[in-house]
C-alpha cells in the first residue's frame, strides 16, 4: 500500500469519525438547545398574550358565585360566553405572535455544539426559525385549596399546548410545548358546597354550563 493510498484511507476514516461524532454527540446537543429556545419563546408568548387578554377581565366575569339564605355558597356557575371568547382570543393572539418577524427568527451560537456552558455563548450564530404548526390545544381547569378557617382560594387555569416547527440550517424538528397560565383567582369566604369543583375540558368549542 503506497503512501498516497494510506493518506486517502486516513482521511476517509477521519471523515467517518467526524460524521459519527456529529450524529451521536453534537447534533443532539444542538437540537436540545434549539428546543430550549423554542420552549422559552413559546412560554413567553403564551404568558404575554394571556396577560393582554385577561387585563380586560376579572374573576367575576368568569364565574358567578351563587349563595343560599345563610350566605353559604350553593354552586358556582361559569360564564360560558366569556370563557369561550377569552380562549378564542388567546389562541388567535398566540398564533399571530408566532408569525411576527421579531418572534419567529432567533439565533443560537455555534459554541453550543461543544456541550460546555462556558463556550455556549461564543462563535458565529445560526438562525433558527420557529413557527406555529397550526395546532394549539387548550384546556380549562380549576382548583380549590384551603388558606384558613372557612377560607379557600379558587384558581382557574388555562393549559396550552403549542405545536411548533423548529427549522435550522441542519434540519427541521416538530415539538409540542406545554404551558399553564392563570386566568383568574379569588378568595372564597364561608362554607363551600360538598361537590367536585371542576371546569376541565372547556375550550373554544365546548364548555360546561355549571361547575358541579
Amino acid at each position: 500500500m503506497n503512501k498516497k493510498r494510506k493518506i486517502v484511507i486516513l482521511i476517509l476514516l477521519l471523515v467517518l469519525l467526524f460524521c459519527i461524532l456529529v450524529r451521536k454527540i453534537i447534533y443532539p446537543i444542538f437540537i436540545t438547545n434549539c428546543e430550549y429556545k423554542a420552549k422559552t419563546l413559546a412560554i413567553e408568548i403564551t404568558n404575554d398574550e394571556t396577560k393582554k387578554v385577561m387585563d380586560k377581565y376579572s374573576y367575576e366575569d368568569l364565574i358567578n358565585i351563587q349563595t343560599d339564605n345563610n350566605g353559604n355558597i350553593s354552586f358556582l356557575e361559569s360564564n360560558i360566553v366569556v370563557m369561550n371568547k377569552i380562549i378564542s382570543e388567546i389562541t388567535s393572539n398566540v398564533q399571530k405572535a408566532f408569525q411576527e418577524e421579531e418572534n419567529n427568527h432567533i439565533s443560537i451560537n455555534l459554541g453550543v455544539f461543544t456541550g460546555t456552558k462556558i463556550l455556549s455563548s461564543i462563535g458565529p450564530k445560526l438562525d433558527i426559525n420557529i413557527v406555529s404548526a397550526g395546532n394549539i390545544e387548550t384546556n380549562v381547569r380549576s382548583e380549590f385549596f384551603s388558606v384558613g378557617v372557612n377560607q379557600s382560594i379558587h384558581r382557574i387555569y388555562l393549559d396550552i399546548v403549542c405545536g411548533v416547527n423548529i427549522t435550522t440550517p441542519i434540519s427541521s424538528v416538530k415539538k409540542e410545548i406545554k404551558n399553564q397560565v392563570l386566568l383568574g383567582e379569588t378568595v372564597i369566604v364561608g362554607n363551600t358546597p360538598e361537590t367536585n369543583y371542576t371546569i376541565e375540558s372547556i375550550d373554544a368549542n365546548n364548555a360546561l354550563d355549571v361547575i358541579n
